[in-house]
């Protein structure tokens, strides 16, 4: 156990919670769509909205790093896991 963490666990939550309405209203000021369920994760709906535009004509790319989602590659879908000081970055798709 970290000391210091439990007292702290609010702070963060406080902070997290802060983060993403501010992302989000980012998003909506720059007229970019937010897709957002409330009883859902965000990897069952890049999932869904995914297989949803699957076809020839559309490729999509997903940002996560999140190895669940590999199972979502083919050739009109690829994952690209971002890479820091540690790791590359990779983009995963059919060939990889």
């Amino acid at each position: 156990m970290v000391v210091g963490f439990a007292s702290e666990e609010p702070t963060v939550i406080k902070k997290s919670y802060f983060l993403i309405r501010f992302f989000a209203s980012c998003l909506e000021k720059s007229n970019i769509p937010l897709l957002k369920l409330d009883t859902y994760e965000a990897d069952d709906i890049l999932g869904t909205f995914a297989k949803s535009v699957d076809n020839k004509e559309n490729h999509t790319y997903i940002v996560s790093g999140d190895k669940d989602l590999m199972q979502l590659v083919n050739d009109s879908t690829s994952v690209y896991t971002p890479g820091n000081k540690f790791r590359p970055t990779i983009i995963y798709n059919k060939k990889k």
